[in-house]
Order: structure tokens, then C-alpha cells, then sequence
């Protein structure tokens, strides 16, 4: 079904279906990139989820990272030790 030069909806849907499941995802992404018999538009379709994951993690860390340094410079700055939200905002 994944392997025809021309996938049809069904197989697109399907596809959606399986990609929905949390362990099965992994499985076959893993598959279809080593396979190199795999339709060329799903494996591409595959690679760009994959980079659009990585910068996604990337963003998050970085937006963790400054959310954290903000919290951390508020914190020092109040000696009482507590944080009311007028002192947040």
C-alpha cells in the first residue's frame, strides 16, 4: 500500500490513522526511512515532520531556558522569598 508510486487517500488516511498510534509512530517512521522501496512523496513528507520536531524541541528548550532565567532573576530579586503574580507581571 506505502510502496505504490501513487498513494491513494485511503493509504494517506491510513497512514494518519497509524501516525496517531504513540509506539507505532516511532516503529514506522523508522521503517519507511530505511526502506528505501517506500513511496518517495511519504519519505519526504516523513523527513520534513521530522525537521519541523527537532526545530519544535529546539524552540522549547530555548523558550524553557529564558522563561527559567526570568523566574530565576525575579526570585533573587525578591528577598521575602514569595512571588505574588503583581510581581510576575
Amino acid at each position: 500500500m506505502f510502496h505504490e508510486k501513487h498513494m491513494s487517500t485511503g493509504a494517506w488516511l491510513i497512514f494518519m490513522l497509524l501516525m496517531a498510534i504513540p509506539v507505532v509512530n516511532i516503529v514506522l517512521i523508522i521503517i519507511i526511512l530505511l526502506d528505501r522501496t517506500y513511496n518517495r512523496s511519504l519519505r519526504n513528507f516523513i523527513k520534513a515532520q521530522l525537521v519541523f520536531v527537532i526545530l519544535g524541541i529546539v524552540l522549547l528548550f530555548g523558550l524553557w531556558s529564558v522563561i527559567m532565567g526570568f523566574l530565576e532573576q525575579i526570585a533573587e530579586n525578591n528577598p521575602s522569598g514569595t512571588l505574588s503574580i503583581i510581581q510576575v507581571l
